[in-house]
């Protein structure tokens, strides 16, 4: 059953939020079937909420929440390769206008995204 987050929103409001991936899936699946969007949707686990939304394919970078912490004290977002991390910092700085750099942790052995410049 999908519904409405209190939590998460996109460029039109709040997002539509799925309990499972089974769900989340299959909504992927109807929505890429017969909507006229010229991209593919899939599910992704959000780090926020904890639930299941709907994005792009192209846009997807496999992050996930790492035991990382920010200057801010913050959990980081850690990427399973560099390219993962390098995609998401191009299209932050599409969308933002923002530059990031990445590098591997020493501690958890994924990929950060830092505004320093090493």
């Amino acid at each position: 059953m999908s519904f409405k987050s209190n939590t998460c929103t996109g460029q039109n409001g709040p997002l539509t939020s799925y309990q499972n991936i089974k769900e989340a899936r299959d909504a992927a699946n109807y929505q890429n079937r017969y909507s006229r969007f010229n991209f593919k949707l899939e599910p992704y686990q959000c780090n926020k909420c904890g639930y299941f939304h709907l994005g792009r394919a192209d846009r997807n970078t496999h992050n996930e929440r790492s035991t990382c912490l920010d200057s801010s004290g913050h959990y980081k977002d850690k990427y399973p390769t560099e390219a993962d991390a390098r995609r998401r910092a191009d299209i932050i700085k599409e969308e933002k206008g923002v530059t990031l750099y990445v590098y591997k942790c020493s501690n958890c052995g994924m990929w950060h995204l830092t505004h320093t410049r090493w």
